[in-house]
């Protein structure tokens, strides 16, 4: 693996890069879809360098916390024994249902979050088989396989995408959270706040989409609500 590594450092470096700003590029892509999928445009290449430092250290963190657990977990449920796989099974029935009393829930009182409670389900499907998938085909990354390598990136496209699409949607129908925001000349009150960038704001406001320039920002107050 290092002799591979030493001898296609540039060209493992520059895929390593593309494939970040690919993941960042689709999550942004997918999180502001939920609001307009037109807001794309307004992502200058500075708020991409601040999302993918932003990335690279929330995933560092995750990843060590997860590793271990991850892998004995894995490792645990690998071994062929029935009744491990039925633990499984159970697990995933019992997940399966909690989503559907969420769903429930929301239709008894009105909330209007199926969406996220469907999309948040198949996120963490997705992240625990991401990880599985990890976990399993790790010999085959240090054997460059190229048909395993690219069947775990796309599978990791698709999870941030669903990763993306559930935020935006948490921030849209779920968030307590409530903003005051001033303006140089005015305010706007009850606004949640979608995404700061260097030289745009934009915000949710009565199911309409509000983008300021940051500059005319003067304050930000925030409340949460129940």
């Amino acid at each position: 693996m290092l002799d591979l590594i030493s001898k296609h450092f540039a060209v493992l470096s520059a895929g390593l890069v593309a494939l970040s700003a690919a993941l960042v590029t689709v999550f942004v892509f997918s999180y502001l879809s939920v609001f307009d999928w037109n807001l794309i445009w307004i992502i200058e290449y500075s708020d991409v360098a601040k999302f993918f430092l932003l990335a690279i250290a929330l995933l560092s963190a995750f990843l060590m916390l997860l590793s271990v657990p991850a892998e004995n977990a894995y490792l645990w449920l690998a071994k062929n024994d029935k009744s491990r796989r039925s633990l499984l099974l159970v697990t995933l029935g019992l997940w399966s249902a909690i989503l559907g009393l969420n769903i429930y829930g929301d239709y008894k009182s009105n909330a209007g979050r199926y969406e996220y409670d469907i999309s948040l389900f198949l996120s963490l499907l997705f992240v625990l088989g991401l990880v599985a998938i990890g976990i399993r085909d790790a010999s085959h990354w240090r054997q460059g396989n190229v048909w395993v390598i690219y069947r775990n990136v796309i599978t990791a496209i698709l999870a941030t995408a669903f990763l993306g699409r559930t935020m935006g949607l948490n921030v849209r129908d779920v968030s307590t959270y409530r903003h005051e925001i001033w303006l140089k000349d005015s305010k706007l009150i009850d606004a949640n706040v979608v995404m700061l960038l260097s030289h745009h704001s934009i915000f949710y406001l009565g199911k309409r989409v509000v983008v300021i320039p940051s500059d005319n920002i003067a304050r930000i107050v925030s409340e949460e609500t129940h």
